[in-house]
Protein backbone atom coordinates (compact mmCIF):
# COMPACT_ATOMS: atom_id res chain seq x y z
CA UNK A 1 0.00 0.00 0.00
CA UNK A 2 2.94 2.24 0.13
CA UNK A 3 2.93 3.04 -3.20
CA UNK A 4 0.11 5.05 -3.04
CA UNK A 5 1.37 7.59 -6.25
CA UNK A 6 1.01 4.89 -8.67
CA UNK A 7 -2.64 4.51 -7.67
CA UNK A 8 -3.22 8.27 -6.86
CA UNK A 9 -0.69 9.88 -7.97
CA UNK A 10 1.76 12.86 -6.86
CA UNK A 11 0.13 13.51 -3.21
CA UNK A 12 -2.32 10.88 -3.40
CA UNK A 13 -2.36 9.96 0.38
CA UNK A 14 -5.79 10.33 0.77
CA UNK A 15 -6.19 7.86 -1.72
CA UNK A 16 -3.29 6.01 0.38
CA UNK A 17 -5.30 5.90 3.48
CA UNK A 18 -8.49 5.15 2.10
CA UNK A 19 -7.07 2.23 0.21
CA UNK A 20 -5.79 0.28 3.38
CA UNK A 21 -8.85 0.53 4.88
CA UNK A 22 -11.07 -1.33 2.04
CA UNK A 23 -12.47 -4.35 3.50
CA UNK A 24 -11.85 -7.07 0.89
CA UNK A 25 -9.36 -5.58 -0.85
CA UNK A 26 -6.47 -7.77 0.36
CA UNK A 27 -8.60 -11.19 -0.81
CA UNK A 28 -8.08 -9.56 -4.07
CA UNK A 29 -4.52 -8.73 -3.80
CA UNK A 30 -3.42 -11.93 -2.63
CA UNK A 31 -5.29 -13.63 -6.28
CA UNK A 32 -2.15 -12.14 -8.08
CA UNK A 33 -0.15 -15.08 -6.34
CA UNK A 34 0.78 -18.55 -6.24
CA UNK A 35 1.41 -19.13 -2.76
CA UNK A 36 3.33 -22.60 -1.44
CA UNK A 37 4.47 -24.03 1.61
CA UNK A 38 7.65 -22.96 1.67
CA UNK A 39 6.57 -19.23 1.36
CA UNK A 40 6.33 -16.99 4.30
CA UNK A 41 4.86 -13.12 4.57
CA UNK A 42 5.96 -10.20 6.40
CA UNK A 43 3.12 -7.57 6.43
CA UNK A 44 3.70 -4.02 7.67
CA UNK A 45 1.37 -1.80 9.39
CA UNK A 46 2.22 0.49 12.04
CA UNK A 47 -1.20 0.84 13.76
CA UNK A 48 -1.88 -2.96 12.91
CA UNK A 49 -5.40 -2.04 12.76
CA UNK A 50 -6.32 -1.67 9.18
CA UNK A 51 -8.63 -3.88 7.13
CA UNK A 52 -5.70 -4.23 4.54
CA UNK A 53 -3.04 -5.56 6.53
CA UNK A 54 -5.45 -7.71 8.88
CA UNK A 55 -7.14 -9.47 6.27
CA UNK A 56 -3.38 -10.18 4.09
CA UNK A 57 -2.17 -11.72 7.49
CA UNK A 58 -5.86 -13.45 7.95
CA UNK A 59 -5.64 -14.42 4.05
CA UNK A 60 -2.07 -16.00 4.00
CA UNK A 61 -2.51 -18.19 7.30
CA UNK A 62 -5.79 -19.75 5.76
CA UNK A 63 -3.20 -20.39 2.58
CA UNK A 64 -0.90 -22.20 5.38
CA UNK A 65 1.57 -19.24 4.79
CA UNK A 66 3.40 -18.19 7.73
CA UNK A 67 2.85 -14.47 8.79
CA UNK A 68 5.43 -11.69 10.47
CA UNK A 69 3.47 -8.83 11.29
CA UNK A 70 6.29 -5.72 11.59
CA UNK A 71 4.18 -3.13 14.16
CA UNK A 72 4.29 -0.68 16.64
CA UNK A 73 2.79 -2.66 19.59
CA UNK A 74 1.91 0.49 21.94
CA UNK A 75 0.25 1.68 18.36
CA UNK A 76 -1.65 -0.72 18.02
CA UNK A 77 -2.90 -1.16 21.53
CA UNK A 78 -3.05 2.35 22.31
CA UNK A 79 -7.35 1.59 20.92
CA UNK A 80 -9.95 -0.73 20.19
CA UNK A 81 -9.90 -2.42 17.02
CA UNK A 82 -12.06 -0.88 14.24
CA UNK A 83 -12.17 -3.95 11.93
CA UNK A 84 -15.39 -6.00 12.09
CA UNK A 85 -13.42 -9.57 13.08
CA UNK A 86 -12.50 -6.96 16.14
CA UNK A 87 -8.99 -8.36 15.86
CA UNK A 88 -5.62 -6.58 15.06
CA UNK A 89 -2.89 -7.43 12.80
CA UNK A 90 -0.47 -8.74 15.72
CA UNK A 91 -3.40 -11.12 16.30
CA UNK A 92 -3.17 -13.11 12.76
CA UNK A 93 0.82 -13.57 13.02
CA UNK A 94 3.39 -16.50 13.77
CA UNK A 95 5.66 -14.05 14.87
CA UNK A 96 5.26 -10.44 15.60
CA UNK A 97 7.95 -7.59 15.21
CA UNK A 98 7.75 -4.34 17.46
CA UNK A 99 8.92 -1.24 16.26
CA UNK A 100 8.60 0.19 19.38
CA UNK A 101 7.86 3.61 18.07
CA UNK A 102 5.56 5.22 20.45
CA UNK A 103 1.58 6.36 19.78
CA UNK A 104 1.07 8.19 16.90
CA UNK A 105 4.64 7.65 14.98
CA UNK A 106 6.00 11.11 16.27
CA UNK A 107 9.22 11.49 18.07
CA UNK A 108 10.55 14.49 18.36
CA UNK A 109 8.42 18.09 19.67
CA UNK A 110 9.57 21.05 18.37
CA UNK A 111 9.61 24.80 20.06
CA UNK A 112 7.03 26.82 18.84
CA UNK A 113 4.78 23.57 17.30
CA UNK A 114 1.62 21.99 19.21
CA UNK A 115 2.11 18.74 17.48
CA UNK A 116 5.22 16.42 17.35
CA UNK A 117 7.02 15.20 14.35
CA UNK A 118 9.46 12.76 13.06
CA UNK A 119 8.07 9.55 12.49
CA UNK A 120 10.27 6.51 13.24
CA UNK A 121 8.42 3.71 11.73
CA UNK A 122 10.27 4.00 8.32
CA UNK A 123 13.44 4.03 10.00
CA UNK A 124 12.69 1.18 12.18
CA UNK A 125 10.61 -0.58 9.40
CA UNK A 126 13.97 -0.45 6.97
CA UNK A 127 16.20 -1.16 9.42
CA UNK A 128 13.74 -4.77 10.64
CA UNK A 129 14.06 -5.53 7.02
CA UNK A 130 17.72 -4.95 6.08
CA UNK A 131 17.97 -7.23 9.65
CA UNK A 132 16.12 -9.90 8.01
CA UNK A 133 17.79 -9.75 4.88
CA UNK A 134 20.91 -10.85 6.99
CA UNK A 135 19.88 -12.96 8.57
CA UNK A 136 18.01 -15.10 5.64
CA UNK A 137 21.81 -14.60 4.10
CA UNK A 138 23.76 -15.93 6.72
CA UNK A 139 21.62 -19.14 7.25
CA UNK A 140 21.37 -19.83 3.30
CA UNK A 141 25.14 -19.45 3.60
CA UNK A 142 25.37 -22.15 6.34
CA UNK A 143 23.39 -24.73 4.54
CA UNK A 144 25.83 -23.69 1.34
CA UNK A 145 22.49 -22.08 -0.36
CA UNK A 146 23.93 -18.52 -2.32
CA UNK A 147 20.81 -16.13 -1.96
CA UNK A 148 20.42 -13.89 -4.85
CA UNK A 149 22.49 -10.58 -3.88
CA UNK A 150 22.38 -7.20 -5.49
CA UNK A 151 26.04 -5.59 -4.91
CA UNK A 152 27.53 -1.86 -5.49
CA UNK A 153 29.88 -1.64 -8.25
CA UNK A 154 32.17 -0.19 -5.74
CA UNK A 155 32.65 -3.29 -3.78
CA UNK A 156 32.32 -5.90 -6.67
CA UNK A 157 33.14 -3.99 -9.87
CA UNK A 158 30.80 -3.08 -12.58
CA UNK A 159 30.66 -6.78 -14.24
CA UNK A 160 30.07 -8.54 -11.44
CA UNK A 161 27.60 -6.03 -9.81
CA UNK A 162 25.74 -6.57 -13.50
CA UNK A 163 25.85 -10.34 -13.35
CA UNK A 164 24.49 -9.96 -9.93
CA UNK A 165 21.82 -8.04 -10.74
CA UNK A 166 20.88 -9.72 -14.27
CA UNK A 167 20.90 -13.21 -11.99
CA UNK A 168 18.65 -11.90 -9.16
CA UNK A 169 16.34 -10.08 -11.65
CA UNK A 170 15.95 -13.05 -14.12
CA UNK A 171 15.20 -15.31 -11.27
CA UNK A 172 12.33 -13.22 -10.00
CA UNK A 173 11.21 -13.31 -13.67
CA UNK A 174 11.01 -16.63 -14.03
CA UNK A 175 9.24 -17.35 -10.73
CA UNK A 176 6.70 -14.28 -11.89
CA UNK A 177 6.50 -15.99 -15.13
CA UNK A 178 5.34 -19.67 -13.65
CA UNK A 179 2.56 -18.07 -11.87
CA UNK A 180 1.32 -15.47 -14.60
CA UNK A 181 1.21 -19.09 -17.27
CA UNK A 182 -1.16 -20.75 -14.96
CA UNK A 183 -5.01 -20.33 -16.04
Amino acid sequence: MTFYTQAGGANGMRQAMFIERVEGLAEQILTNYELRPTDAAIVFSVSGLNAVPIEMAMGLRKAGVPVIAVTSMRETNAVEPGHPSGTRLADHADVVIDLCTPVGDALCRIDGLTEPVGPGSTVAAVAVVNEIKVRTAERLAEDGLVPPVISSAKLVGPRRAEELFEAAYLKHARRAAEVLRKP
